[in-house]
């Protein structure tokens, strides 16, 4: 195997079996992959809105060279993939474990993570969403996102509001 590149911060050139050449990701701490994240996200506020999903694959991939895997069949979660980690899961309804979920997130969720949620259907439809956390508080949590307005942008939410408006929501890290 050819391998080409000096330091941590520069993409490795190798070779695969067929000779040609591969780019492989940069070498990064989970911490530096979500102030990159970060960091690419705010560049976009205010730039025209797409697919939330797809925007947020373009985010990490212009961010860290790293593809993010398909969506699995319930359009909230992606297939596993060495890329992406599983944070944190929620999938049932809130009236079956209140006490968990109406005053705080887990303590371990972090500013860059990629979340993957479903809107209760009394909101938005009960359709999916993909955002980018920007910064989670005892009482509330701001995202950048896509895809819900013209342009892309910051909402922030009472962490009450965000569990009565979404009924499932998946959190990753990307390695």
């Amino acid at each position: 195997m050819l391998m080409a590149g000096c330091g941590s911060d520069t993409p490795t050139i190798s070779e695969n079996d067929t000779g040609q050449a591969m780019l492989a990701p940069p070498a990064y701490t989970e911490a530096q992959i979500n102030s990159l994240i970060l960091s690419q996200a705010a560049k976009q506020i205010g730039q025209p809105s797409n697919n939330c999903k797809e925007w947020v694959r373009s985010i990490v991939f212009t961010a860290t060279s790293r593809q993010i895997p398909p969506t699995d069949s319930s359009n909230y979660k992606w297939l596993p993939d060495p890329v992406v980690r599983i944070i944190w899961q929620r999938y049932e309804p809130l009236v079956l474990a209140p006490q968990y979920f109406t005053t705080q997130f887990p303590s371990y969720l972090l500013s860059g993570q990629i979340v993957q949620l479903r809107w209760r259907l009394t909101y938005m439809n009960g359709g999916p969403h993909t955002i980018i956390l920007k910064s989670i508080s005892s009482s509330s949590v701001s995202y950048y996102e896509a895809n819900a307005g013209p342009v892309t942008k910051i909402s922030t939410m009472s962490i009450s509001q965000w569990h009565s408006l979404v009924d499932a929501w998946t959190v990753y890290q990307i390695r």
